[in-house]
């Protein structure tokens, strides 16, 4: 996985970003289980970068 600074705060995050509206309730009915097997994955394959808005 590639990682870029985010500016000079030290962190480095994934440039590969997850975005979650697709596991959330607005867009899919997935269950619990099922949508934190899918964050387990893109966490597992380096992704440290999770996006996602719930209004």
């Amino acid at each position: 996985m590639d990682y870029h600074a985010v500016g000079k705060t030290g962190l480095f995050v994934s440039r590969l970003c997850f975005g979650g509206l697709t596991i959330g309730p607005l867009q899919s009915n997935r269950p619990l289980a099922e949508s934190a097997g899918v964050i387990r994955a893109a966490l597992d394959a380096g992704v440290n970068f999770i996006y996602s808005i719930f209004l």
